[in-house]
């Protein structure tokens, strides 16, 4: 199987590749864990009963997870859950048919793209239960946005062949872009506004990961492999991401202050994927074969991983596949498999100091 550097979760293949990942989780940095070094979890399982399948990719710090429900062939809406309110379709836009949401932040404002029936992409927001298209047309006529924080800033790209630009909306509406580069694709933002990501340089899924912050556009590349893609950032500016060659293995990643470190990998592993960090400095993401195949959930605390499997019960002989996001409480919204079929369930620590 080819790894793909801007295919967090293969589970997210659905559908065409209409799903998109969310990615990002924490908004702060430092270390330490509160605990997590023994950490146990108590699952709560998602199951929205509708449609052939949902996947939520990202939980905010109220433990609001968003994501896609595939309806139908050809149907796809964003949608959400809670514990408290349980799984909602979410509106889409006057004259879309579609949508996808990747991030959410923590007053509940989603962002994602809306699709008419003739696929055109546009970035969309939802606020208060409202689906509105973001105006971009001065970077470019499609495109989709996919990170928001607290204070309503948000990245994403508009499309562009070969190239696409990333585009930042700022608090204040103005749009600031990059680029335009091939595929590139914002995967987090933490609330100074620091988005991060990658993007390709070759045309076979090598290239930098970039920090945006600002009027700052910092790439850089971990040594000694082919592609390095950002997938979170915390408030204290901490990096995590994955660091690969095409079609081999890769190894997870932190960047602290400049300086990228590889992560130990648990016993067993190889291959290995950072998606999320919180606040506490817990780094979450998932390890897999030499090809990419059998993944596990795992974490790092101060740098030692940890396989989620070894730290929760699941029914029907279930396993964690992969960490989809984790907030500052510490719950991870996770994948299950169980006897091949996927879903999503959160896991809430049980026995933090």
């Amino acid at each position: 199987m080819r790894i793909n550097r801007f295919l967090t979760f293969t589970l997210l293949a659905v559908s065409a590749g209409l799903i998109g990942c969310g990615g990002g989780g924490g908004n702060g940095g430092g270390g330490g864990g509160l605990g997590f070094e023994d950490a146990t979890f108590d699952a709560t399982v998602i199951r929205p009963g509708i449609g052939l399948t949902t996947v939520f990719a990202r939980i905010n710090q109220g433990g609001t997870t968003v994501g896609s429900t595939l309806i139908a062939a050809g149907d796809l809406r964003a949608s959400s859950w809670s514990e408290a309110g349980g799984f909602d379709l979410l509106p889409e836009p006057p004259g879309f048919n579609q949508s996808v949401g990747t991030y959410n932040n923590d007053s509940g404002t989603v962002v994602g793209r809306a699709i008419t029936s003739a696929l055109v992409t546009s970035p969309m927001r939802i606020t208060g239960g409202l689906a509105e298209v973001l105006d971009w047309s001065s970077v470019g006529s499609t495109g989709e946005a996919q990170v928001i924080n607290n204070s309503g800033v948000i990245g994403g790209i508009v499309y562009g062949v070969p190239n696409s630009t990333l585009v930042r909306q700022n608090a204040d509406s103005t749009l600031t872009s990059r680029g335009p580069f091939l595929n590139p694709i914002c995967r987090a933002i933490n609330g100074a506004g620091a988005i991060v990501g990658g993007y390709e340089t070759d045309g076979a899924g090598n290239g930098p990961a970039f920090v945006w912050s600002g009027a700052t556009f910092t790439t850089f590349d971990a040594p000694g492999f082919a592609y390095t893609v950002a997938n979170d950032i915390n408030t204290a500016g901490v990096v995590v991401g994955r660091a690969g060659r095409v079609n081999q293995v890769g190894r997870a990643f932190v960047r602290i202050g400049g300086t990228t470190t590889l992560l130990t990998n648990p016993a067993g592993f190889n291959n290995a994927f950072a998606t999320t960090i919180n606040d506490d400095g817990v780094i979450g993401g998932y390890v897999a074969d030499d090809s990419g195949n059998n993944p596990r959930g795992c974490f790092w605390v101060d740098g030692n991983p940890i396989l989620i499997n070894s730290r929760v019960t699941l029914s029907n002989s279930g396993v964690v596949t992969f960490v989809n996001d984790l907030n500052n409480s510490g719950n991870f919204l996770v994948t299950v498999d169980e006897s091949g079929t996927s879903f999503n369930t959160i896991l809430t620590p049980n026995n933090l100091d």
